[in-house]
């Protein structure tokens, strides 16, 4: 079987290739740049051989059985697996650069993440194919990841449960993501979907447990922590529970022949009424004191304080303006919604006014108030789960307008049970701000912070449309072409330019390095020509990683 794989893997297209190409040797360079610290051996071992390896015995699963993953996508899982562990080391190597103290909690979250891109291939082939000799081999290798683990991770780390027990709860969110929605992720994109969730998720339940006081969290992690990445992990977090919570409970109990149950489901109004009720008391019941207890703050007083300044009040007003906009091109899109879906260009468009739109509210906020657009990007992102959570359920008032109105803008990506790609355009231009996961995140070049900003609302958006007008040479085998690649790198290279009249530090930043980010800019816009993922979730990541390590 390992031949036959690896012969189709061979014969798979070149664009495939590629991306497995650049993960694999970025991954190689990232891991040579730790190597003054013992913990990155684990990352040496687990993600640049063992993701060739792995992903040409898992590629061989996906191709046999591509029923439940988004439609025309590819696996992908060498490059889905890679993005947030590459990104960590990145993330390493800034903070080793400029002396940040308190690394140990970092490592051990870049330790466990590299091994837990090993595991979604092997959860990925199980969920697949489920077979005890499968199940055996998950056991055996998470025995084996959390022994070398052991070895390999800070001194100041827990012991072996604090390893073995996160490789497995991992496993598991990742049959638990393919499962949910079937047809909405590539291989590759659920376990980058599943890594992010999983790091945030832990995260949040070592702080709530550390302030609820159940049992002693371990001395690595007790630290001062920024208080606004902390309330944003935490609204990110609530809804995703309530979506395995509360939404999900009552979806099954929709079906249910039990008399009480049918009596609500038989009105529309009287079934989305307890719905919304539900999701009140959700808000007033466990978001606010949640908040409250891992913050250790009064959350009112503290949201009055950190919005109530001149500055800040004016850059809210100028969102809110931005909303407006944004509501008319929808409302716009919907009435013109039959010539949209019909025509690609007018789709085009359409989708890339939401690019710009996104440019005009990230530039203000990450070029002079950060911290507020990281407050601002958490609660949105937030609300936008939840808004999918009424559209998917249809609910009353609001949830068939929703449904129609969003249906304008979608293509094949969005193929599957849910709407997800406004999501992850929302997610990865705020991604980049929190990949420096450290309470004192303003030792991080300035510039790096804005790679989701140039790599979806300047590059992507450039290549295109200019690729889809003007374009002529394609790339081999891929619809992208070359001149919208040369684009892409052209538009983000002037924006940098750009940028260094607006801010002193990104100037003598690119001044500094500019030999070290134009390459970076121009291997992030061949990486957006030959993925085969969403480039919305797959692009921030991995253009951030090469700008921290300018």
């Amino acid at each position: 079987m390992l031949k036959k794989a690896v012969r189709e893997w061979m014969q798979d297209s070149q664009a495939y290739a590629v991306e497995v190409r650049l993960g694999s040797i970025t991954s190689l360079v990232a891991s040579f740049l730790l190597r003054s610290r013992v913990t990155a051996s684990i990352f040496m071992i687990c993600v640049p051989i063992g993701t060739i390896v792995m992903s040409t015995w898992s590629e061989y699963f996906v191709r046999r059985w591509n029923r439940p993953f988004r439609a025309g996508a590819r696996g992908g899982l060498a490059v889905g697996c890679t993005l947030l562990p590459l990104l960590l080391v990145a993330s390493c190597v800034c903070a080793e650069r400029n002396k940040v103290p308190n690394l140990d909690a970092l490592y051990y979250f870049l330790s466990i993440l590299s091994a837990c891109s090993l595991m979604s291939m092997i959860a990925t082939v199980c969920w697949l194919a489920p077979t005890p000799n499968h199940y055996g081999l998950v056991v055996v290798t998470s025995f084996i990841l959390a022994g070398v683990g052991q070895v390999y991770v800070p001194k100041s780390a827990p012991g072996f449960l604090w390893i073995i027990v996160p490789l497995w709860c991992y496993m598991l969110l990742v049959v638990f993501v393919l499962s949910t929605l079937p047809g909405s992720f590539s291989a590759g994109e659920a376990a980058l979907v599943s890594q992010a969730i999983f790091l945030v998720c832990f995260d949040v339940g070592l702080q709530t447990v550390r302030q609820l006081g159940i049992f002693e969290v371990p001395r690595m992690f007790v630290h001062d922590r920024n208080t606004v990445q902390l309330a944003v992990e935490v609204m990110f977090v609530f809804a995703l529970a309530v979506g395995v919570f509360v939404i999900w409970p009552w979806h099954s109990l929709s079906t249910s022949q039990l008399p009480v149950i049918r009596s609500l489901t038989t009105s529309i109004e009287r079934w989305s009424l307890v719905l919304w009720i539900s999701l009140l008391a959700s808000v007033l019941l466990v978001l606010l004191p949640w908040l409250q207890l891992v913050t250790k703050t009064n959350i009112f007083l503290w949201c009055v304080t950190f919005l109530l300044r001149p500055m800040r009040l004016l850059l809210i007003g100028y969102w809110c303006l931005c909303l407006l906009v944004a509501s008319y091109i929808v409302h716009k899109g919907h009435q013109q919604r039959r010539t949209i879906t019909t025509d690609k260009w007018k789709l085009m468009v359409a989708r890339k006014k939401f690019h710009l739109l996104a440019v005009a509210i990230y530039l203000p906020g990450l070029l002079w108030d950060q911290e507020l657009l990281m407050f601002a990007s958490g609660a949105t992102t937030m609300l936008f789960i939840l808004v999918e959570y009424i559209r998917a359920m249809k609910l009353w008032p609001l949830g068939l307008a929703l449904d129609h109105r969003l249906r304008s803008f979608v293509d094949s990506r969005d193929s599957g049970a849910a709407i997800l790609t406004h999501i992850y355009l929302q997610i990865g231009m705020a991604l980049p701000m929190f990949a420096y996961p450290l309470s004192s995140f303003r030792s991080a070049p300035k510039l790096a912070t804005f790679a989701g900003l140039l790599a979806l609302g300047i590059g992507d958006t450039a290549a295109s449309l200019f690729g889809m007008k003007w374009g002529r040479w394609r790339w081999p085998k891929m619809d992208k072409t070359i001149e919208g690649t040369l684009a892409s790198i052209a538009a983000q290279v002037l924006f940098c330019l750009l940028l260094t009249f607006l801010d002193s530090n990104i100037a003598a930043h690119f001044a500094r390095s500019w030999h070290l980010v134009v390459p970076a800019i121009a291997v992030g816009s061949v990486m957006e020509a030959f993925t085969g993922h969403i480039d919305n979730l797959v692009l921030p990541p991995f253009l951030a990683t090469f700008l921290l390590l300018t």
